[in-house]
């Protein structure tokens, strides 16, 4: 009897530690007191499992449902496999962004809490269904956000000026003559811009022979920029807008050398175009098409442009390697997975179609 009493102590005693340890699975990783909750694990198996359907959609496998996505592999792995470990890495790189973001003493300020707030707020206004689904509050979704805020703050506080690993101007210089094109330019919707339905042809045609008339005073030797300003001085009146509202100087554009945006005839056609000349062309961005006039110029007569794209060519050119880096950082977390939790959210049960 007593022997017997020893067992059913020692059950209790186990089913309360599974109770208070292992088996709650309100969290899924944690590092010291950092944890990731299982609402941004849901999160991340959300994302994974979308990334899957895309990458299997891309191979040319037949996916009609979730349940379709697991009967295939991803890069010799089975797609559970592949979600699951990539989720879980996201899980460490999620702990290690918090712990290296206290590490340098970087803060968040209001600008970044407003730009966090309106991010949440346009995710959660297109996935709430797909959230509430999958069971992840809007709470979660902006605890992502938020440590994504961080790894911003994390990556131009490392490769921006004065940064630990700071991008030289020269490669700065370098990449933007490599990827942009310098121009002035300007844009005729060939579209209703209240409704988005494209216009009449007679009208269309109007268009592009206001626009052609840019070209030929162009070539009649008059400079881009005042027959650029005139035109929108004129629209805006035609319009019943003051004239006086629209600048008497143009901003040169920088424009990205690769645009998947736009259509590979115009993007050719931009690109084989010489510099100091000036041509009319229509662009097609799938959903609407426009009349332009562009002037292309030498990419190297503007070092504003350059500094306006600064943020945006770091990233350019260190993205790749803040990745790699911050997977570095998340495996030398070593973070504690909750196995309890790890098999109860199954990514066969993520809802994303």
């Amino acid at each position: 009897m007593k022997r017997c009493k020893k067992i059913l102590a020692g059950m209790v005693a186990l089913v309360l530690v599974c109770a208070m340890t292992a088996c709650n699975t309100s969290w899924v990783a944690k590092v010291d007191d950092d944890l990731v909750s299982s609402g941004i694990y849901i999160y991340f198996l959300m994302n994974n499992v979308y990334q899957a359907y895309a990458t299997l959609s891309d191979q040319g496998a037949q996916i009609e449902s979730e349940a379709d996505i697991f009967k295939n592999d991803i890069d010799g792995k089975t797609a559970r496999e592949w979600i699951v470990e990539k989720t879980l890495d996201y899980c460490q790189i999620h702990l290690a962004v918090e712990r290296k973001f206290a590490e340098m003493n970087l803060k968040l300020d209001q600008e970044d809490e407003e730009n966090i707030k309106g991010q949440t707020e346009n995710f959660w206004g297109s996935a709430r269904e797909y959230c509430d689904d999958n069971g992840v509050s809007k709470t979660s979704v902006e605890a992502v956000q938020r440590n994504v805020a961080k790894q911003s703050k994390i990556f131009y506080a490392l490769y921006g000026a004065g940064g630990e690993k700071e991008v030289k101007q020269e490669d700065l210089n370098n990449y933007f003559y490599e990827n942009y094109y310098r121009i002035n330019i300007e844009v005729a919707p060939l579209y209703n811009t209240g409704t988005g339905e494209a216009l009449p042809e007679g009208d269309a045609q109007q268009v592009r022979s206001e626009i052609d008339d840019l070209l030929k005073r162009y070539n009649n030797g008059e400079k881009a920029e005042k027959i650029i300003v005139e035109y929108r001085k004129k629209k805006a009146a035609e319009e019943g807008n003051d004239p006086a509202g629209i600048p008497d100087t143009l901003d040169e554009v920088a424009f990205p050398r690769e645009n998947s945006e736009l259509d590979q005839a115009f993007m050719d056609k931009l690109k084989e175009a010489p510099d100091g000349k000036a041509f009319c062309a229509e662009a097609d961005s799938g959903s609407y098409k426009s009349y332009l006039f562009i002037e292309k110029l030498d990419v190297k007569g503007n070092d504003q442009l350059i500094e306006d794209q600064r943020d945006a060519m770091i990233n350019g050119i260190k993205n790749e390697e803040f990745g790699d880096l911050m997977e570095e950082w998340g495996k030398e977390m070593k973070a504690v997975f909750n196995d309890a939790a790890v098999n109860r959210y199954k990514p066969e049960n993520i809802r994303i179609l």
